[in-house]
């Protein structure tokens, strides 16, 4: 599913990242996703649409509003509204993430201006 938002541009990412003191280190870690793969997509070097790109961003915007993914798993509002509305299957958890994402993405814009 193609974000139908602007994400920031690398040289964005990486000033606001470097501006929380976000290592590539960190990002891989928390991510998933190699350091190497990390280096690239924040020198520009990659596709912004991309899913490891728009975990980056995600990433990176909830350490500025000082979210954990613990945080997450803790919040039972979020939690029980996720549950009312997938199904179990991993189709739906992709579509869910996808949306959710999107939405990480117009919280990053918004927070920028």
């Amino acid at each position: 599913m193609k974000n139908p938002y602007p994400l920031p541009t690398p040289v964005q990412l990486s000033r606001l990242a470097k501006s929380l003191v976000i290592t590539q280190e960190s990002i891989s870690k928390e991510t998933g996703i190699s350091q190497s793969q990390v280096s690239r997509l924040l020198s520009g070097h990659g596709k912004r649409t991309s899913k490891s790109y728009v975990e980056i961003c995600n990433y990176v915007n909830s350490c500025r509003n000082g979210i954990s993914p613990e945080q997450v798993r803790q919040n039972d509002e979020l939690i029980n509204a996720l549950a009312s509305v997938w199904d179990g299957s991993a189709r739906q958890a992709s579509a869910l993430a996808n949306i959710i994402q999107s939405l990480g993405g117009i919280c990053l814009i918004s927070n920028q201006k």
